[in-house]
């Protein structure tokens, strides 16, 4: 059981912070449609798997020093850690709703401490040490990046509301990190789109991350409209009003678009679900652009002429609640049949 333990440390899944970020924005959205006992259920147990993920996470540093290095200098991999990010700031942004507004800061500073180091020391790898051609390179986990990078407009969004007297720096924080957040996109799509249709494409290429591809838009929508929001005025943010809400709906619409090819995409590679028991950690990198998508619906149809958005949040969240009850079963049973159970 100790060698079963050890196997598992060392081959942790650098992007497993996933299933905090999938909880985390089930629990945002389910408060958002006033689902309010199954939003603080939520709330809880995210903050139990981030804990414990925590723990893995230190002991693996710790004890298997040499495989997290080996993930840093991986391409196909390092992108997973930016989960952390992520998944620190839904936190964070769910406590913005229950008001515990420093927690909100400490969250934020951390969030915003390992993205700086993550972006920074990636973005010097790729440069200097990967000799990997693209198609050897990229994947769908790039564009954790910018669901990292508008966590933080998210998060600096909602500290402004509360801080009047850093209101107008937060969010032109909020801006900026929204705009680089865009910027990163669209440099890592051109190089993913390039990737599927003028490169063979093989089955065990097409990996759950690439849902980020829709996620990473759907997060970006909810950024913008935050910034939108008519309680969120500044002299900037109104001068550059009419940009931010069109270039929120646009980027949601090539979100939007995106649904249906990762459908076919799945099915292709899913032609026959032969074992409902099979359980992959990346499968979570599904569960979050679903919930994402339905959180944006529920901001966006505050924006003027869109209200009628508001009709489709609900089925939006009852699919990612869903799908979160079967991926959350496939880990259950995966655990169970590894210790003897089955």
């Amino acid at each position: 059981m100790e060698g079963q333990t050890s196997l598992r440390l060392s081959t942790l899944y650098p992007g497993y912070f996933a299933v905090v970020m999938a909880t985390g924005i089930l629990s945002v959205v389910s408060d958002y449609v006033e689902w309010l006992l199954l939003s603080k259920a939520l709330f809880v147990v995210s903050i139990v798997l981030y804990v414990f993920l925590l723990v893995l996470y230190g002991m693996r540093i710790v004890g298997f020093s040499h495989a997290v290095r080996a993930d840093m200098f991986d391409p196909l991999r390092v992108f997973g850690y930016f989960t952390f990010v992520a998944a620190t700031d839904i936190l964070a942004t769910r406590l913005g709703l229950s008001k515990f507004v420093w927690l909100v800061i400490v969250l934020g500073v951390i969030a915003f401490i390992a993205w700086c180091g993550l972006l920074y020391f990636i973005f010097a790898m790729l440069l200097f040490e990967n000799d990997k051609p693209v198609e050897h390179s990229v994947n769908g986990s790039w564009l954790i990046t910018t669901v990292a990078t508008q966590s933080l407009s998210i998060v600096c969004a909602i500290i402004a509301t509360h801080l009047s007297i850093l209101t107008e720096p937060l969010l032109f924080a909020a801006y900026v990190f929204w705009s680089f957040g865009i910027l990163l996109y669209l440099i890592f799509i051109v190089l993913i789109v390039y990737r599927f249709f003028f490169r063979p494409v093989h089955r065990e290429d097409l990996t759950p991350p690439y849902w980020i591809n829709m996620g990473a838009m759907a997060i970006t929508a909810v950024a913008g409209a935050r910034l939108a929001q008519p309680g969120t005025t500044t002299h900037f943010l109104t001068a550059v009003h009419p940009f931010v809400v069109a270039f929120t709906v646009t980027m949601w619409a090539w979100g939007t678009w995106w649904i249906p090819l990762l459908v076919i995409m799945g099915l292709w590679k899913y032609h026959a679900l032969k074992d409902f028991r099979t359980y992959d950690p990346s499968l979570w990198s599904i569960i979050f652009p679903l919930g994402m998508y339905a959180t944006s619906l529920d901001l966006m149809s505050s924006i003027p002429g869109l209200h009628f958005l508001i009709h489709a949040v609900k089925s939006f969240v009852v699919i990612a609640l869903g799908g979160w009850c079967l991926v959350s079963l496939a880990w259950a049973v995966s655990d169970l049949r590894k210790v003897k159970f089955f």
